[in-house]
């Protein structure tokens, strides 16, 4: 999920990949490690409010049932993708032809679409920039789909839209409301009060929007729509927290909002309103978290046994699923703690920094893209943790993060796609890396990076990623920078 700025992008999390880029422009960390004290105060916040907004979807992917739906989607993209892909890690056009998964392919990317809703807007509409956003309708239809023989009947919520672009003209648009919209509506408004603004001798707090209007702050549209009385950041933040603990975010968000408002004119503290509606939820959330702990976790872990190194890796994310699900099953608002005013609490943020170690960062630096070792990959775990299983933690992600990118580059629209040179199949690692491969065989890792994949000699992280995916684990060796 991308953060922009006047259409830069600041930074990025890596959905389901646990791996967070920052640009050049939110410049954090360097040879000297991290660089934050050499901004002024008001520039430290704004680079933090990027690097922490990615943060939080971090934490999203890994402690909600909205976060886990995601993941448990892409490893069922994944199992059907091991069956088209040959021997040699390319997959191949007679292959796909003669796929007997096609349907079930459809089924995994029908039920992502509902899961994310609607993310962006037309081209038609967004070349000039959205100016202002009105909710006329929230409209509730029912969609039924199958899921592997499953029947599913699930409530769609559709938003209609009057977009007005920065030309004044304006549209009628209606889209679909899921997780993606949410979830980036929570990162942004935690991002913006990180970065408030505050005058202490004027007693000025400013909130500051510096980024589209359209998907940042339609989180904010809702609750202004819904609750006309008026509903501060926090509030809206935990309600929204709420809609990510649910089987479908879309609805739960509409409906948690609409109790608010009635709950605002009877009770006074909001605090109260958002512990009465957490049990509204709790044991719905409850239930499903008993399943994800029971069923589906060992689901996939059988599923990557015998699979080498990707083995402990999903052992190692199943573990942090069922660490960070039971402590939200504790206190749902857990991570939201230091928002409670309205402003941040940079002690509480430092709490729940150090007992949720960030994932991997990739600082972008400028320069030639192709320039070895052009930015550096950072890691935040402790030496004392940093070991699981006998692995170095990033040891086992990185493989996980490659196996993801190898099966997003081979995603179509009906169907997985053939294997093709292409400039934007870059390896995640290649401005990082400075491995033989990557000095000797340059165009591999920037155009085909499942050849680095290596049957009987020294490979990658990318190659044991392609290796798990075909099915082998004994792979000759790890090759790795210290």
């Amino acid at each position: 999920m991308k953060l922009l700025r006047k259409d830069d992008t600041l930074g990025e999390y890596h959905l389901n990949e646990l791996c967070i880029t920052l640009s050049p422009d939110t410049f954090l960390f360097g040879e000297k490690g991290f660089l934050i004290n050499k901004y002024t105060k008001e520039k430290q916040n704004e680079l933090l409010s990027t690097f922490l907004h990615e943060y939080y979807h971090y934490i999203h992917n890994f402690s909600t049932i909205s976060g886990f739906r995601t993941f448990f989607l892409f490893q069922d993209l994944l199992s059907l993708f091991s069956n088209v892909v040959s021997p040699s890690g390319i997959v191949k056009s007679n292959i796909l032809k003669n796929s007997n998964f096609k349907k079930n392919y459809n089924e995994i990317t029908a039920e992502w679409k509902f899961t994310q809703g609607d993310y962006k807007l037309s081209p038609s509409i967004n070349k000039n920039g959205v100016l202002d956003i009105k909710i006329l309708n929230i409209k509730e239809t029912i969609e039924n789909r199958t899921y592997f023989s499953t029947h599913i009947s699930r409530e769609n919520i559709a938003l209609e839209l009057e977009i007005t672009d920065s030309e004044k003209t304006k549209y009628n648009y209606s889209i679909n409301l899921g997780e993606s919209i949410i979830d980036e509506g929570i990162c942004y408004e935690i991002d913006r009060l990180i970065a408030l603004k505050i005058d202490f001798d004027k007693k000025i707090i400013t909130k500051l929007n510096n980024a589209p209007l359209f998907p940042y702050l339609l989180l904010n549209k809702i609750g202004e729509y819904l609750v006309p009385s008026g509903i501060e950041s926090y509030p809206l933040i935990a309600c929204a927290k709420l809609a990510l603990l649910t089987t479908n975010p879309g609805k739960c968000l509409v409906q948690t909002l609409k109790d608010f408002n009635k709950l605002k004119s009877m009770i006074k503290n909001d605090d109260d309103i958002l512990n009465h509606l957490w049990k509204q939820i709790k044991d719905h959330f409850n239930q499903v978290v008993n399943v994800i702990l029971t069923n589906d976790l060992p689901n996939l872990n059988e599923r990557h046994k015998n699979r080498g190194l990707l083995e402990i890796a999903i052992q190692y994310i199943s573990d942090l699923y069922s660490d960070l699900l039971s402590r939200r099953q504790k206190n749902p608002f857990f991570d939201i703690t230091p928002y409670r005013y309205n402003a941040c609490n940079f002690l509480d943020l430092s709490d729940l920094i150090n007992s949720i170690i960030p994932c991997a960062v990739l600082q972008k630096q400028n320069g030639d893209f192709n320039t070895l070792m052009r930015d550096s990959l950072y890691t935040f775990t402790p030496k004392e943790i940093s070991v699981y299983a006998g692995y170095r933690i990033n040891e086992l992600i990185r493989p996980l993060q490659s196996q993801l990118h190898y099966l997003r580059l081979h995603l179509g629209n009906t169907f997985f796609v053939e294997s093709s040179v292409d400039s934007n199949n870059y390896c995640p690692f290649y401005t990082c890396c400075d491995l033989p491969f990557r000095k000797e065989s340059n165009t591999v890792c920037k155009y085909e990076p499942w050849k680095n994949y290596r049957s009987n000699d020294e490979t990658c992280w990318y190659g044991t990623a392609v290796a798990s995916v075909i099915g082998l684990v004994n792979v000759y060796e790890i090759k790795r920078r210290n």
